[in-house]
């Protein structure tokens, strides 16, 4: 859904989706293909959002406008200074929602925005559903997301060059930062009072974080679980507090009703919040946690970690994946159910990104290939089989290679090395972007 991702140091994006995910490569901003000055990747994960990149891919090399991705740590590139083998073409971002996508422009760093509307979620002044890409505008111009985007369950937050964050939908227990309740079907200012520089955003479901420069992490709303991570589990905090324990992160993500991060220079994983499915990382799923725990016993660094519904995921520095949580809908991709011990999904290995959804999850492999796992009762996994649920990741074929997926409640959309977006899975809110509520069990074509 959702993940913070940034600059000068590695941080990253948010992303998972009940949350999602969403991961800012800074690394020079040179022509693709062309190396860049280094850099690093700060990134920011929560309900369901997915990825964004302005730098060099760390796998292929190079700096320029560099691919998307909701996990990949941003580099410069193999070679020194951000050498190296030259970046993928920018084909923009993309992150999703519960039920709404947004797709960020190569060129100009634009952001449209398609399906459901409740809540002005969509940021066009109504809560009016769009079943194509429709341009977001703030001030009578166009909404831009130079730096980190991410969407939750009713609400979305863009970061753009400026280091403006602005918020749109709802905003019932003041995630936005703003120190009101006050929803806003156009985009609003958010999280005004954070004195340090923003580098990334993330949203769950009534919460929000973002990452700073040094690292620090400020939250924003629904506190009830501790999801907030400041010591204190009030029900809710309409303005930004500071995350406890002194602790910086290069990564934080945030999930439904918690939140997880990666912490600088010694890359392990800390979650806080609701803990009801084992969540956090504990090994016993109990009860909330109002401050970072323990590390997640991984058993080696992670280079990030997404915070989904109630289950959570961790990019480890091997290009596998560990999950642990809640996994009833077969979404964690482990195999079996409820996991409070971090399990390696089954099949998953040279990975370079990936996204939670409530009910499914995906990731892209080295060379562009997509895999998804989850509940194909109620979703499509986009290999065209319904009926059956697969617990274990099966293969997605996009027109082209993927550069970086992104996953709501019930869709997935894959931003192709070709720069098209492909969406699959449930529709009814028009959230695949194919100008219809038709649920898709293969690929379709967004229409822009």
């Amino acid at each position: 859904m959702s993940e913070l991702r940034g600059l000068g140091l590695a941080i990253g994006a948010f992303g998972a989706a009940v949350v999602g995910a969403c991961v800012l490569e800074t690394g020079g901003l040179s022509p693709a293909g062309v190396g860049g000055a280094g850099g690093s990747s700060l990134t920011l994960i929560g309900p369901t959002s997915s990825s964004l990149s302005s730098g060099g891919n760390p796998n292929v090399g190079g700096g320029g406008a560099g691919p998307t991705s909701s996990t990949a740590v941003g580099g410069g590139g193999t070679g020194p200074g951000g050498g190296g083998a030259g970046g993928m073409p920018d084909v923009g971002r993309i992150v999703a929602g519960n039920f709404h996508t947004c797709f960020i422009s190569p060129t100009n760093d634009q952001v449209s925005c398609w399906g459901e509307g409740d809540n002005g979620r969509l940021g066009l002044g109504d809560d009016m559903d769009r079943l194509t890409p429709a341009l977001v505008q703030t001030n009578g111009q166009p909404l831009t997301a130079s730096i980190d985007a991410a969407l939750g369950v009713t609400s979305s937050c863009t970061l753009d060059g400026s280091l403006d964050l602005r918020c749109f939908g709802s905003n019932g227990n003041g995630h936005f930062g703003t120190g009101s309740l006050g929803p806003s079907n156009v985009p609003t200012l958010g999280f005004g009072t954070v004195p340090d520089d923003l580098v990334a955003v993330g949203v769950g479901e009534q919460h929000a974080c973002v990452l700073t420069l040094p690292g620090t992490v400020f939250c924003a709303g629904r506190d009830q679980e501790g999801q907030l991570g400041n010591g204190t589990a009030t029900p809710s905090s309409s303005t930004p507090e500071m995350v406890a324990g002194g602790l910086l992160f290069t990564q934080v993500s945030v999930g439904f009703n918690h939140t997880c991060g990666v912490t600088t220079g010694t890359n392990e994983v800390r979650c806080w919040g609701n803990d009801v499915h084992g969540q956090l990382g504990s090994g016993i799923a109990g009860t909330s946690a109002d401050t970072p725990q323990a590390p997640v016993a991984l058993g080696q660094g992670a280079k990030t970690v997404v915070a989904g519904f109630s289950g959570s995921c961790a990019l480890l520095m091997d290009d596998t994946v560990s999950c642990w949580g809640f996994n009833g809908n077969g979404q964690l991709g482990t195999g079996n159910r409820d996991t409070p011990i971090p399990v390696t999904p089954l099949g998953l290995t040279a990975v370079e990104s990936f996204d939670l959804g409530t009910r499914l999850g995906c990731a892209v492999l080295t060379g562009g290939a997509v895999r998804c796992w989850g509940d194909r009762a109620a979703v499509p996994l986009g290999d065209g089989v319904s009926g059956v649920d697969p617990s274990v990741p099966i293969s997605v074929t996009p027109s082209a290679p993927a550069q970086s997926i992104a996953v709501g409640e019930e869709h997935a959309c894959a931003l192709l090395d070709s720069g098209a977006v492909e969406c699959w899975g449930n529709n009814g809110s028009g959230q695949l972007g194919d100008n219809s509520t038709d649920t898709r069990t293969t690929p379709v074509a967004v229409q822009f």
